[in-house]
């Protein structure tokens, strides 16, 4: 992507421009590494551009890529921006591997390479998307002075508080918390769920799923992803609200979803068959021991980080071993030479079942940059450059919410009233 063809692209990005008037001339990332943990995407682009203007020097900007999300046309446009090729590090993953444990080796690598060269004098700000670097960074002994995070996802969050990880570094460091922000949540999530829906029936229109009035689908997590997929997308590709079931482990996400009319699954019921599992959690809720719960023809659909929701790396390693007989692959398949986007069909006993785009999240497949429009996804990287001014300023050394004021201008900006009410409208027609 050549630089006029960059400068084109922020033009179109005026939510992101205005932030950038804001605190442009201060320069408030000078003097800042920066490092991403980031999806590769249309605004990306734009938000390294922003980055670099912001005072952080191209030299300093290092970016491991997510693998599902990892594309050479975005990586051209960073270095067009004078971002040096060898500070991208691109992935070698394949489904032989142990996702998070991948991408966990890759961090505590570049804190070693990288890291552990910093004098001290400077910050290291990491844009993260699953807490992988914190993961990492606990792990080992080597410190780098000066961290501060920002962390984009909710399952990154989740995993921050379950862990009590923050408690256990020292010293402690800072994380904004763009995942919970209120436009994060209430703008960003209507467009993601619009994205996923588009992308499962593509997915399904393909295989001709036909659901019958019999048919049971599971949403897994009613959280403010979950509760919108549970609503628009099984009665999008066939499933009646009755036979439409949610699982979350929160009390009081079970009583809203039972609110909204919604039957609840329990783990322990292993009589009750689906055609059809959406995982919204962000972490594992529905592991190998479900598999008596799966329909034949039954397909299983991530829409959060990684692949570990639905267990799709159990069912790889059961299917190469003989701890679990039951389970094989539908025909054989080399998955040092598999796709990661492929499809990946099981036989379990005499049933079939799908994990959709090898398990990862089904609006990422591999071939299409960006399903959200761009007027739209700018939302995103406002955000997380926003969190990293945000992050260049903090002294608390916790988990802090992403700036109110700044929150309640982008809302405002959204025309929340209309714009949120359109997408929901669109979204009710699923």
């Amino acid at each position: 992507m050549k630089v006029n063809m960059i400068q084109n692209l922020r033009k179109k990005l005026p939510l992101l421009n205005e932030e950038l008037r804001r605190h442009k001339e201060r320069k408030p990332l000078k003097n800042h590494k920066m490092l991403l943990i980031q999806h590769q995407l249309l605004d990306s682009i734009a938000q390294v551009a922003a980055l670099i203007d912001l005072g952080v020097a191209p030299k300093d900007l290092f970016w491991i890529d997510i693998p599902y999300t990892s594309f050479p046309e975005i990586r051209s446009a960073v270095m067009n921006l004078g971002v040096p090729k060898e500070n991208i590090w691109v992935h070698d993953y394949r489904l032989t591997l142990p996702y998070r444990s991948y991408q966990i080796g890759r961090v505590k690598y570049w804190v070693r390479e990288i890291g552990s060269k910093f004098t001290g004098n400077e910050k290291l700000i990491v844009i993260d998307d699953g807490a992988y670097f914190l993961e990492a960074y606990s792990s080992i002994n080597l410190r780098i002075p000066n961290v501060r995070i920002v962390e984009q996802s909710q399952s990154g969050i989740k995993y921050l508080r379950d862990s009590s990880i923050l408690n256990r570094i020292e010293p402690k460091v800072s994380v904004i918390n763009v995942a919970e922000s209120k436009p994060k949540k209430y703008i960003e999530t209507p467009m993601i769920v619009k994205a996923i829906g588009e992308a499962l029936t593509e997915k399904i229109e393909k295989r001709i799923m036909v659901s019958t009035l019999n048919d049971n689908c599971l949403t897994l997590g009613y959280g403010s992803i979950g509760s919108v997929v549970a609503a628009a997308i099984p009665k999008r590709v066939g499933f009646l609200k009755t036979k439409s079931y949610v699982f979350d482990t929160s009390i009081e996400k079970q009583n809203l979803a039972t609110e909204d009319g919604f039957p609840l699954w329990s783990p322990d019921d292993s009589n009750r068959r689906f055609k059809l599992v959406i995982g919204c959690s962000g972490y594992q809720s529905f592991s190998i021991k479900h598999r008596k719960n799966l329909d034949n023809g039954a397909f299983l659909v991530s829409t959060s980080t990684g692949s570990v929701e639905l267990s799709s790396e159990e069912y790889i390693k059961a299917a190469t071993s003989d701890h679990y007989p039951d389970i094989r692959f539908k025909k054989k398949t080399n998955l040092t030479q598999f796709s990661i986007h492929n499809d990946l069909e099981f036989k379990i006993g005499n049933r079939i079942v799908i994990f959709l785009n090898g398990g990862f999240p089904i609006n990422f497949d591999g071939k299409r940059i960006d399903r959200i429009p761009l007027k739209d996804i700018q939302l995103t990287a406002t955000l997380m450059v926003s969190g990293a001014i945000q992050a260049a300023r903090a002294n608390e050394r916790d988990i802090i919410q992403l700036d109110k004021q700044f929150c309640e201008r982008i809302i405002n900006k959204f025309q929340m009233g209309t714009k949120i009410g359109a997408l929901q409208t669109s979204l009710r027609r699923y």
